[in-house]
């Protein structure tokens, strides 16, 4: 009977991380182990409740790291690398998975928001980091499409204001938007598909 009554117990304790609920589980797992430290499946339920604990630890860290915006850095300490952590663990965790969709979706944010600042390289660096966090590129294609969109409508509007500020005899003026039309690169392909 008490063989009986501790396997049930064991099984309820498997149940528990199943659903996540670590700290009972830990509990019946401490009230088997003195009365029968060899029961069957009691050492496979241990290693896993270990396994369970680190995995939840790496998820608290990273949705931490998520909080406080360290989305890729500082090295080994950042939600990036604690979400891939636990995905080595169990690659099926969808928690860390749901973890690395927001920390692409944060890279994105960050493209976006250098993007309106009009700082298009570290848009682009931020795009190339977001394209290494999930396989699934739709996210990362639409917003390299939005970029080059808005990178284009831009470069109008600054060849639009250098070519009315010469017309007007404003030649600094068409100077300095010549000078960021410049520094934006890109100008070859962009003449290339104006002749196209």
């Amino acid at each position: 009977q008490l063989n009986t009554l501790l396997a049930d117990v064991l099984s309820q304790a498997n149940d528990l991380m199943d659903n996540g609920i670590i700290a009972e589980a830990t509990q019946l797992l401490a009230v088997i182990k003195p009365i029968d430290p060899n029961l069957r499946g009691l050492k496979s339920a241990q290693q896993r409740l270990r396994r369970v604990r680190e995995i939840n630890d790496l998820l608290v860290a990273g949705n931490t790291a998520l909080e406080a915006q360290q989305i890729v850095a500082p090295e080994n300490d950042n939600a990036l690398f604690y979400f891939n952590q636990a995905l080595q663990i169990d690659p099926e965790n969808t928690p860390a998975n749901a973890g690395l969709a927001q920390v692409q979706e944060a890279l994105l944010l960050r493209a976006s928001e250098a993007a309106q600042e009009l700082d298009f390289e570290m848009a682009s660096q931020w795009l190339q980091q977001a394209a290494a966090v999930l396989e699934d590129q739709s996210l990362v294609d639409d917003a390299w499409e939005q970029l080059t969109a808005f990178q284009n409508m831009y470069a109008e509007d600054l060849e639009r204001k250098a070519l009315a500020a010469m017309d007007s005899g404003q030649f600094e003026l068409a100077d300095a938007n010549i000078i960021d039309l410049i520094a934006m690169g890109g100008q070859e392909e962009r003449d290339r598909k104006s002749v196209v």
